[in-house]
């Protein structure tokens, strides 16, 4: 994920490709625009929001590590990055969020 992709004027992350070789706009909820503001403030002007620790000029491939420290710390064994995945989508079409990703901008 690159700072480019994210327009936070829309509150949208734009993914060139994906896994299956489609384009996706993914709308972000307004208080995770917020805090990527914030951390591409702190940033140093890296183009990637997850840079790599020990090498910034890479992004973070596998956040796996630290899922398994979060998930210990909550005392979830059986939760998966996944299952974020589709409780994300649902709040976010119960609060009208999703829809965006589906309007064509005027020229």
């Amino acid at each position: 994920m690159r700072w480019e992709d994210v327009d936070f004027k829309t509150g949208i992350w734009y993914v060139a490709r994906t896994k299956n070789g489609t384009s996706l706009c993914v709308p972000l909820v307004e208080q995770l625009t917020i805090k990527l503001e914030e951390l591409k403030l702190q940033s140093g002007g890296n183009l990637w929001v997850f840079p790599r620790l020990l090498n910034p000029e890479e992004h973070l491939k596998e956040p796996r590590k630290v899922w398994d420290r979060i998930k210990k710390r909550a005392q979830l064994s059986n939760l998966h990055m996944h299952d974020l995945r589709r409780t994300v989508a649902s709040y976010e079409c119960m609060n009208g969020e999703f829809i965006r990703c589906f309007k064509i901008p005027e020229p």
